[in-house]
């Protein structure tokens, strides 16, 4: 063998090996990437429905302290629409805009039926929904 072939013998890797490695690295960081952002999504979703559930939680927390004649006690309401005295839109520092909606009618017992909706302005997050009696 002589020198010559001695030094193109090498088991280096060609400029064909290169491209296919590149590029399969490449195809790697970018659904790497893709897993990332639509985590973000989710996590952003996760966050809005738990500050949801946390509205949910505080109006019908506040629904049972108010006095039996106040408003707000009546039987009425919509989950679906504005109702004057049975919604709020409260403007949360991270989830933004959240419509909280209850619907109020007769329970068991001389109880009332309650059930709260609140929407997180973020349409892929889950609304929380509450379901509680309140003593007349």
């Amino acid at each position: 063998m002589t020198t010559r072939d001695k030094i193109h013998a090498g088991d280096g890797f060609g400029l064909v090996e290169s491209l296919v490695s590149m590029g399969m690295a490449a195809t790697g960081l970018l659904a790497v990437a893709t897993l990332m952002a639509v985590g973000a999504q989710q996590l952003a979703s996760a966050r809005d429905g738990g500050i949801a559930s946390t509205l949910a939680t505080s109006r019908l927390e506040q629904l049972r302290m108010l006095p039996h004649v106040h408003a707000s006690r009546q039987f009425g309401g919509s989950l679906t629409a504005n109702v004057a005295t049975h919604s709020e839109a409260v403007v949360h520092p991270v989830a933004g805009r959240v419509e909280v909606r209850w619907v109020i009618g007769a329970g068991p017992a001389q109880t009332l039926d309650v059930m709260v909706v609140a929407r997180p302005a973020n349409l892929r997050s889950r609304p929380a929904t509450l379901r509680g009696l309140l003593w007349r």
